[in-house]
C-alpha cells in the first residue's frame, strides 16, 4: 500500500493541512474524549472546580470537557473557544458559549474577559507560538484563577514496530504543522516561569489495545495525516503497525498524558 503526498508544504496550522473539519476529524476527537476525560475531570476535580466559577476552554474538541464543567460550575459560565468549531456537538447550556478565537492572538483573547480556571488539552504540543499561547491563557486567568494545560508526550515502547509508526507520525506533524512530541516533558516549568504559583503535575500513562479506543484514535490521527507525506510512500513496518492497532493482539503503551496546573498569585 503506498501513501501518496500532495507535494511539499511549508509548516501550516492545527486544521489547515491535518486535522481538518470531517466527519473522520470529529471521531478522532471522539475517541480522545473517550480515553482522556476521566482524567481530565480528576484534574479539575484536585483543583477544585466549583459553581459559579467562570471557565474557559481553548480547542473544546466535541465539546464533552465543557459541557462537563457547565454542569460543574452553574450558575456559572464556560466558554469554549478555537479557531474552527465546527466538530463542536455538545448539546447546548444556558451557561455555555462556544466562539472563535484564536490563543496565539493577545487582542482576541483579552477580548473574552478574565477566568477562574483556563484550560486546554492537547493545544499547545501543536502550536508553533506555544510560548505567547501559554502566556495569552495565563493573562485571561484572574487573580487567584487556574490554569489547567495537557498534552501528551512520546514513551518508549514495547515493539519495534510501535517505535516506528510514532516517530513516522511525530515527524510527519512536526514537519506539517510544528507539532512537539516532547513539549509535555517540559511541565509543569512554563507555568512556574510565567509566575504562577501551586503548581503541580500528574502523568496517566494509557494502554492502547488494538481495535479499542485508543487504537481507533491513533488510526485516524494517522489517516488526516498520511496524505501530507513529504515522501511518496511510507515504510512496510509502519504499514505493519498501522494493520497492528486492528489487531485485538496488540498492546503497548508509547504515550503518556501530562496534566499541569497552577494558579496565578492573589
Amino acid at each position: 500500500m503506498l501513501f501518496m503526498n500532495k507535494g511539499s508544504r511549508t509548516i501550516s496550522q492545527y486544521g489547515e493541512i491535518v486535522f481538518t473539519s470531517s466527519e473522520l476529524e470529529r471521531d478522532r476527537l471522539v475517541s480522545l474524549a473517550s480515553i482522556f476525560d476521566s482524567t481530565t475531570i480528576d484534574c479539575l476535580r484536585a483543583i477544585g472546580v466549583a459553581p459559579g466559577w467562570r471557565c474557559l476552554e481553548i480547542g473544546p474538541g466535541a465539546g464533552t470537557m465543557a459541557s462537563w464543567l457547565a454542569e460543574r460550575v452553574y450558575p456559572g459560565d464556560v466558554i469554549a473557544a478555537d479557531r474552527d468549531t465546527t466538530a463542536f456537538e455538545s448539546p447546548p447550556r444556558s451557561n455555555l458559549t462556544v466562539t472563535i478565537a484564536d490563543v496565539t492572538d493577545g487582542a482576541a483573547m483579552a477580548r473574552l474577559g478574565s477566568f477562574d480556571l483556563v484550560y486546554a488539552r492537547f493545544v499547545l504540543m501543536h502550536l508553533n507560538e506555544r510560548r505567547q499561547a501559554l502566556g495569552n491563557m495565563i493573562k485571561s486567568l484572574r487573580p487567584g484563577g487556574w490554569l489547567l494545560i495537557e498534552d501528551l508526550t512520546d514513551l518508549p515502547a514495547r515493539s519495534p514496530l510501535t517505535t516506528e509508526g510514532m516517530a513516522w507520525l511525530w515527524n510527519s506533524l512536526g514537519r506539517a504543522i510544528g507539532t512537539d512530541a516532547d513539549w509535555g516533558r517540559a511541565l509543569p516549568d512554563p507555568l512556574s516561569e510565567h509566575g504562577l504559583v501551586d503548581t503541580d503535575v500528574a502523568v496517566d500513562v494509557p494502554v492502547v489495545r488494538g481495535a479499542g479506543p485508543f487504537a481507533r484514535f491513533l488510526s485516524t490521527t494517522f489517516g488526516s495525516t498520511l496524505n501530507q507525506l513529504e515522501n511518496a510512500e511510507v515504510s512496510e513496518s509502519v504499514e505493519r503497525f498501522l494493520r497492528s492497532l486492528d489487531d485485538p493482539e496488540y498492546i503497548d503503551w508509547p504515550l503518556a498524558l501530562v496534566s499541569a496546573w497552577g494558579r496565578r498569585p492573589t
